[in-house]
């Protein structure tokens, strides 16, 4: 029986133990990806977001604000069917879903979804938000049919663990993007 090392997150040891495992059994796999679900987006948008301060400058509180107001009359009936949004209000509900899950925090200082806090504390890196992902009806009433890659870079699972518990998020070029699209 292995023990782990003093220090490390029992999570990320055994997201590490389990990928190692994965390699030695598919020696050509190099990416560790999840494809996961995000139960607590609806809620958070029909509510009405409040957004971490001091995460986001002013410009992209006033566009996620103006998103959100665009968005808010068409989200109240969204989950409840299999609506297709117009490109624009895709890139708008993209915007903040990416948004909600990059200010994910390990206190409990904004309101977090609690499957990106245990991928986001197991050193994950928020990858990519997946539009139309899952279109089960609890999928739709709880994300609006939203789904999220989080990837594991093996040599980083420590590092963006002890950001993550600083108060960083680790987040992709295209998250980073889609933020400021």
């Amino acid at each position: 029986m292995s023990t782990r090392p003093k220090g490390i997150h029992l999570g990320n040891f055994l997201i590490k133990r389990v990928a190692e495992d994965l390699k030695s059994e598919f020696p050509s796999l190099k990416t560790f990806c999840t494809l996961s679900p995000i139960p607590t987006l609806a809620e958070f948008l029909l509510k009405g977001p409040k957004w971490k301060s001091g995460r986001y400058t002013a410009k992209e509180l006033n566009q996620l604000e103006a998103d959100f107001k665009e968005l808010q009359p068409e989200l109240q009936s969204f989950s409840k069917s299999n609506a297709v949004l117009s490109t624009a209000h895709q890139t708008r509900l993209t915007r903040l879903c990416a948004a909600y899950l990059a200010q994910t925090a390990p206190d409990e200082s904004v309101r977090s979804d609690p499957v990106a806090k245990f991928h986001l504390n197991n050193g994950a890196i928020l990858e990519r938000v997946n539009l139309g992902a899952d279109h089960s009806s609890k999928g739709l009433k709880q994300s609006f049919g939203m789904m999220v890659n989080y990837r594991y870079d093996l040599d980083k699972v420590e590092e963006n663990h002890e950001r993550f518990t600083a108060g960083e998020t680790a987040i992709s070029k295209g998250i980073r993007d889609a933020l400021k699209s």
